[in-house]
């Protein structure tokens, strides 16, 4: 909660806290009257109307001061209207059902409405990676609907090799050879694509956080255990490969026993 928010909810406290104790003294007061007395109902009605007050002050202060979208954030309400999606924009509505406050998580000092780590039964969670080239568009696919990838890195290696050029800069050209194309590549040059990428391994035994902090990574092969039909690893993800290439940085989670071979030299626990 931000300081603002705190400053609202103390000025909030006041305000009601003079019809909170007319309520209460209401209330001993009927309690201590016959049912069908005066006295009753004359403390029943102006508790009554003490607890309106109350109600409206809470409804106000919930209008002015409702969660605000975190910018570059989905901004999805939560349900119960008290928290927003914090996951960076999205269209998978599943994230957004049956959500509660109880799964909101400190992120900072903001309080944040993240992906949950377990999923129901029928449920899968992708994080994919679609191409189009950086000239005209064209969205890299295969058998006519868009190819998804892992990461960027893989992304980049299934384009080259299907004839598209890599840029210095990262982005990615189409086999085009018009002159938009090739000035491109003229000006901001083709990668080598000899050159090896630099390759970093880090070891965390209790997982990695997201990049945006909303939940722990998975194993980065779910992506492909999905495509074939098996079950997602449950293990934690305890080893992030960084590889940079050029100007380009790829970064991987994988458990013990998914991380890949060529990684496995360079792979040393934390002390």
């Amino acid at each position: 909660m931000t300081s603002d928010r705190h400053l609202a909810l103390l000025a909030l406290m006041n305000e009601i806290t003079a019809p909170a104790k007319i309520y209460d003294h209401c209330l001993r007061r009927a309690a201590a009257e016959r049912s069908d007395s005066p006295e009753y109902d004359a403390a029943v009605d102006r508790g009554s109307t003490a607890l309106d007050l109350i109600e409206r002050a809470v409804r106000l202060w919930v209008e002015n001061n409702a969660p605000r979208p975190v910018p570059g954030r989905c901004g999805v309400p939560s349900p119960d209207g008290r928290f927003v999606c914090a996951l960076p924009p999205h269209g998978v509505e599943e994230l957004h059902a049956d959500r509660s406050h109880e799964e909101a998580e400190p992120n900072g000092r903001r309080m944040v409405w993240s992906t949950p780590t377990v999923l129901p039964d029928g449920f899968a969670r992708h994080s994919c990676i679609t191409v189009a080239c950086a000239v005209c568009g064209y969205r890299y696919d295969e058998a006519e609907f868009d190819r998804h990838f892992p990461s960027v890195g893989d992304a980049i290696d299934g384009a080259v090799s299907s004839g598209w050029d890599e840029l210095k800069d990262g982005r990615l050209l189409c086999e085009a050879d018009d002159d938009k194309h090739d000035a491109l590549r003229r000006t901001v040059g083709v990668a080598d694509d000899d050159a090896e990428p630099t390759v970093r391994v880090f070891h965390s035994a209790d997982g990695w956080a997201l990049p945006d902090y909303t939940d722990l990574a998975d194993c980065t092969t779910n992506f492909h255990r999905a495509q074939d039909g098996r079950p997602a690893c449950t293990e934690t993800a305890v080893w992030k490969v960084v590889e940079q290439r050029g100007l380009n940085l790829t970064i991987a989670w994988y458990c013990d026993g998914d991380l890949p071979a060529e990684h496995r030299p360079l792979a040393t626990p934390a002390a």
